[in-house]
This record gives C-alpha cells, structure tokens and sequence, in this order.
C-alpha cells in the first residue's frame, strides 16, 4: 500500500486517546446498603455483563474512527500490479518531459533510430497522463517547449503536431539549462505530485564532470519540491560511429589532369581497439573516383589516396559506408581545377645567351611539359613556341575528334617582360611573377608589384650575379622579407659547398621534395649566395629553406592577401646546381600552384568565416540552409567589385545568383560542419552512478524498467472513499450505543 500524503502518518497515536479518556473519567462502582440490595445485586450482576461489552465495542468505534480519520488525511492506495507498461498518473500528477534532440539521436536503435525511440516513449508518457493533471514536453536544450497539455487526456492532434517538430529539431543538449527550465515550471505547479522524465542517449560529452558539477544542486532542489525523477538512457551496446571531417587537395590548387593527393580526415569512436569503414568518393554525375576500405583506430584518422581532375569547375562527394550515426558520414566540397598557369619574367634588357641567361633555365625546366603536350618530335627555339603548338596540336585533335578535351593536361605559359612594361592590368591574370636578376625598376613598376602582391599574388625575387645588393635594397626594400648582403664567396670553388634544408615544417610541399624519393632537394650543391641576417626579417617573413650552415636560402613575407619570396642563389646555373636538379622543375610548378591558390578565394569555409565572391554584378541572391533566401548588393574595393555575406554560423551549402530569379544553382559555398556530436562514447558507469546519486534514482535501460519503476511510485486505486464510509459508519454505530448505555 502506498500514501500520498505518508506524512500524516505520524498523527496515528491519536487513536489511543479514546481509550485514555475511558480510563480516566470511567464510572467507579459505590456499595450503599438497603433493605432490598441483594434482589437488585442480583439483577445488576446480569445486567453489568452486556454494558461492559457495549462500553468495549464504544471505545473500539471512537478508535477505529480515529484510525480511519489519519488514514483519510494520509490518503492510502491499493498497490499496483507490476506495470509492463507506462501506468496512468494519480490524480492532480504534473508530468514533464525532457527530450534530447540533438544530432547523436539520430544514431541507428531497434530498427530505427534512438529519437524515433525516445519520441515512443515520450508519447506514452504523454498518453498515459490523466486528469486532473498536466504534461509538458520540454526540448533538451533548455530553450524548447514543444507542447504543453493543461486538459487531459492529451488531444491526438496536438500531440502529432509536437512528435512532429521534434523529428525534425536538431537542438544541442545543454543539461543544466534543461533542468532550470523544469525546475522554472515545477516552482508554478498546483498540482500534487510533480514527476520529471529525462529521455537522452547520455553521452560522455553530457554528462562531464563541470556539467555534473552544475547539475547536482539543480536536481538536490528538484528533489526538495517533492520532484520524482526518472532517467532513460536509449543506445546501442558496443555502437561505434564514423565521421568524416574533411576530404581535401593536400594543394591549395588543382591542375588539370595533374595527380594530386588528397586527404580524408576519419574519426572512429567506438569501445573496439579498431573499426573498419569504406571511403568512396564521386563527382557530380555519380562516377566513382576512389573506392578504399579503411581500418581506424580511435580518434582521428588520416587518408591519403590521389585523384586526377579534368579541368573546370567539380563538386565532389565522399562519404562512409552507413554505421550507427548517417548524419556525419557524407561530405561535398566544390573545387577549381586550372588548365594552366601564366608565369612572368620580369627582366631587364639583356645581350645574355644560352646557359648565360638564367632564363634559359626556366625554359629547360619547363620545356619537357610542353613538348609532351604537342606529341611530335619538334626543335623549338623558346618555350613560347613550344606551348603554341602544344596548344593548336591539342585543339586539332579535339576538332577531328580524337582527343577528349577532359584529357587535355595542364599547360605553363612563360612571359617575359622588361619593368617598363608591368602595370596592373597586366598582371590581373598572372599566378606567379620572377624579378630575375633585378635590382633597379622604376616607381610605376614596384607600385604594379605591391598592388598585385596585396590583392593576393606572389613575387619571386630573384636577384643574381649582376644585382647590386644596395640597389636592390634601395628599390624592393619595401615588400622584400630582408635586406641582403654581399655574397658569401668572392668566387665559386667547386671543393666549397652548401646544400639546403627545409626549414618550415608546415610547408608540406618542401618536405615532400626533401624526401629522397621525391626529388630530394637536399642533394643539390649551392656554391654562393647573398648573405641575410636573421635578425633583419621584415614583420611576417620566416625562413623556408636554410644552408646546411644556417644561412637563409627561401624567405617569405605575408603582405596583404599574397606573399614576397627571396631566393637568395640566383635561378640560373652561376652559383648553385639546382637548376639541373630533378626537383628544380617540379619546384618551379608547386610555387606556381601556390601562388595561383592565394589568388583565388575559398570555397570551403568555416562557421563565421564570410562568403566572397569577385563579380561586376551589382548584386546577388543568397541561398542557404535554415532558409536564408536574401539578396545582397555588392561593394567595391579598388578596381574589383565583390559580394560578401557573412551570415554563416550555420554548417551547410551557400548558393550565390548572380541571376536573381533564375532557380539554376549558382557560386557554391561550402561552410562545413564540425560535427560536435560525432562522439558516440557512452558515460562511464562511474559517471552515471554520480548522476543517479544525484538525481534519486537508478537510469533505466529500457522502457520496461522505466514502466515498472513509475509503476512502483505511482500510487493504486485510493480509498478515500471506504475510509469516508468507515468513518461514518463507526460513528454512527457509536452514537447508537451511547444512546442505549445514555454515555
């Protein structure tokens, strides 16, 4: 049996007053002695028998009157039979509903997923709360009332509307804000018995030791409100999850047809040492492009595997075979990918020729390139010419047919321009620039190199045998990453050597020449150079590669949006035998991506970054996830017009229309989520048993404990109503006896 009020219990000594009134105000018997006393002892004896008997059955009514009167102010119920299901609440019972919707419920469950599970079970929460009584359903977040039922039993309409909104909710789950959000609502409760249901897949990440700090002192007040609460924790045993965070070049720029690596960042979180998966990634028409099966250890995991591209515009698609959480396995990402690159020379007038000229290096270097894409055996007298037929070769073909344009490979132009020449419009479409050999161009000409270098191009100085260190100081002083000084050696002797290193860990593309199967930069010999001092970097500059005496060979300096490189050797074969080094061509190509990636702006971004696009159109339509639809005017900033919208806290796809009403995709932008609920690890049972310490109970497995543990706190059939009805009838069997003893 079970009390709603156990507290009015403690008045049961009550029931001892009538039989103390009895024992103190009894009749005592008095002998007086007359004529006739001993007919009337006789009839007295008879007569004493039965009063004393009635006088018991008095004070056994008063007491069982009493009795029933504590019993009916602690108002007593039958007990239950044990609940396989969720039972009916007592009456004047307010019920709320926690319910976690954050990302991880999404994670497979029986059949379907863990929120499809907490939604059933919520709803039989809801259903099975009666009159007179109230139920709400509350979001885990601590922000959401989804629904909140004043009449009972709940209206079905209402009630599917609110099931409704929840499946589609994806709201963080925030504990402590959730629990003062119940506790803000219990505190204006009328209603008698207050219970709180908690429905989460109760990750580690929810239920941290700082959250479990905050939470106890919420639920201890809970509990002072007479709050009754019951946890459900729904997940799988043994489920483990894989994420997939990025899939990128390891370049910053594609080129066409040119194998580059890419790399796939996988997460695996599960109680396994190891877990395998398959990565597969597609274009936009669904062809696959790489398919590999993947073994991962816990946390991060790094793949690696090349793709080759055909020029323009792709959208790739990568993805997971499905594990416990789908949300997190699939990822697209928009890429550029060039049919070329434009290199300039900058270089003053020169009767050099031959191997004279460091020119001719650059040439050399580029020439097999070419040649390979004119596919005959042709002398050509410069690179230009070689690339020209390169090019009209290429376009016969595809003319007659024979060639298919998307197996056309990347191509390299090379420019060469004295510094009269340079100005802004000419450089607008150059990835890369070379100062070779120059120590004196004109005002116009370094102001045309600034304005390229801080709308994000790259300028390679170059300075040689004939430079001047105090002109060149003089005049690129400015944008160059340090001063330089007289060379090293007056001379060049073959016995007295250098040989470089790579000095900046994270330019990857370096490393990835030190390695002797891929070039290995370190083998060349540098004989000369011009001396730097550390000490004499510009603000932003830091040393790429070093001699191996600690002299600076490759400087870089960030300006603006681009960057200023210093070689320090010369690029022609005078002072050092890089140019005739493996490595020396491919180089030349890596700085020239490089240089062409700063130049265009990103497509994959993170949340808060802005979304800008280059275009001479006064304006665009902005369409992106959680229903932004807005169209933003572009501004204009020196001679480019741009459009910015920085409204991307979001995760997801931004698509900007330069065409306003057109319903065709546009400019895509990728804001990529990173996946905070990723993490499927469960609490440790340490942890949940600190959180049931604190909460007054158990959390429950499945439904059935929960079912069976309400069943056990709600209270049966009450008897109020018999109490009443004993109540009455003993006193009114007492009020008949003392009429007949006249007591």
């Amino acid at each position: 049996m079970t009390y709603a009020s156990a507290a009015y219990l403690s008045a049961l000594p009550v029931i001892a007053i009538p039989l103390i009134i009895y024992l103190i105000f009894r009749r005592r018997r008095r002998d007086i002695p007359w004529g006739a006393i001993y007919i009337l002892r006789k009839v007295i004896e008879t007569r004493s028998r039965a009063v004393v008997w009635l006088q018991y059955c008095i004070i056994a009514l008063r007491t069982l009157a009493c009795a029933a009167l504590v019993l009916l102010f602690a108002a007593p119920n039958l007990p239950r039979e044990p609940a396989v299901s969720m039972p009916d609440s007592a009456p004047s019972t307010h019920r709320a509903i926690i319910l976690d919707t954050s990302e991880s419920m999404r994670a497979r469950f029986a059949g379907g997923t863990v929120l499809d599970a907490a939604l059933a079970q919520a709803r039989a929460i809801l259903e099975s709360t009666q009159d007179p009584g109230r139920a709400d359903l509350l979001g885990g977040d601590g922000k959401s009332l989804f629904a909140s039922f004043d009449s009972l039993p709940v209206d079905e309409h209402r009630l599917e509307i609110a099931v409704a909104e929840c499946s589609e909710r994806r709201d963080g789950f925030d504990l402590v804000a959730a629990l003062r959000h119940a506790e803000t609502l219990f505190s204006a409760s009328p209603f008698t018995r207050r219970e709180l249901y908690l429905l989460s897949d109760f990750r580690a990440r929810d239920l941290a030791p700082e959250v479990l700090a905050e939470a106890a002192p919420r639920l201890l007040r809970l509990r002072e409100r007479g709050v009754t609460f019951h946890a459900l924790a729904l997940r799988e045993t043994g489920a483990a999850n894989f994420a997939l965070y990025e899939c990128s070049p390891l370049e910053p720029l594609l080129l066409a047809n040119q194998p580059v690596l890419f790399r796939a960042r996988i997460g695996y979180f599960g109680e396994g040492p190891t877990g395998q998966t398959v990565l597969t990634v597609k274009d936009s028409r669904g062809s696959l492009l790489h398919e590999e099966a993947v073994t991962a250890g816990p946390g991060m995991n790094e793949v690696i595997f090349p793709l080759s591209l055909p020029a323009g515009e792709h959208r790739l698609a990568a993805a997971l075979r499905p594990d416990t959480l789908e949300g997190d396995n699939a990822l697209e990402r928009q890429f550029s990918v060039l049919p070329g690159l434009n290199l300039m020379v900058v270089q003053d007038i020169t009767d050099l020729k031959g191997f004279d000229n460091p020119r001719t290096w650059l040439e050399l270097a580029l020439r097999d390139l070419a040649g390979k894409g004119a596919g005959q055996k042709v002398k050509f007298d410069n690179v230009q010419e070689a690339y020209a037929a390169a090019s009209q070769s290429a376009i016969s073909k595809i003319e007659q047919g024979a060639v298919d344009p998307s197996a056309i490979p990347f191509s390299i132009s090379v420019e060469g321009k004295i510094p009269e020449q340079i100005n802004p419009d000419l450089l607008s479409e150059t990835h890369l620039v070379i100062a070779l050999d120059l120590d004196q161009p004109g005002p116009e000409s370094l102001d045309a190199l600034r304005g390229y270098v801080m709308r994000g191009g790259t300028v390679l100085l170059a300075p040689g045998a004939s430079v001047k260190e105090e002109h060149f100081n003089t005049s690129f002083g400015p944008i160059s990453p340090a001063p330089i000084a007289t060379p090293t050696f007056k001379s060049v002797e073959p016995r007295r050597y250098e040989q470089c290193m790579v000095e900046a860990g994270d330019a990857a593309f370096l490393l990835e020449l030190e390695d002797p199967r891929h070039g290995n930069l370190g083998a060349a010999r540098f004989y000369r150079w011009f001396n730097v001092d550390p000490k004499a970097l510009a603000s932003e500059a830091r040393v790429l590669l070093a001699l191996s005496d600690g002299s600076p060979l490759l400087l870089e300096r960030a300006l603006g949006r681009g960057r200023v490189l210093l070689w320090t050797s010369g690029l022609g074969g005078d002072w050092n035998s890089m140019v005739v080094h493996p490595a020396f061509p491919v180089w030349l190509i890596r700085t020239l991506q490089r240089a062409a990636a700063r130049q265009r702006l990103p497509r994959t971004l993170q949340p808060g970054e802005p979304v800008l696009l280059v275009t001479d159109a006064p304006s665009a339509r902005v369409i992106g996830p959680g229903g932004i639809d807005e169209v933003v005017e572009s501004v204009e900033t020196g001679s480019r017009r741009f459009i910015r919208y920085d409204k991307t806290t979001l995760p997801g796809q931004y698509d900007l229309r330069i065409d306003l009403a057109s319903e065709m995709p546009g400019e895509l932008f990728d804001v990529v989520s990173p996946h905070p609920e990723a993490d499927l690890r469960p609490a440790t049972e340490i942890v949940e048993k600190d959180f049931a310490d604190a909460a007054g109970g158990p959390i429950h497995r499945d439904a059935a404990a929960l079912a069976a543990a309400v069943g056990r706190d709600t209270p049966g059939t009450p008897l109020a109503r018999w109490l009443g009805a004993l109540l009455l009838l003993a006193l009114v069997i007492e009020a008949g006896l003392s009429r007949i003893l006249n007591v």
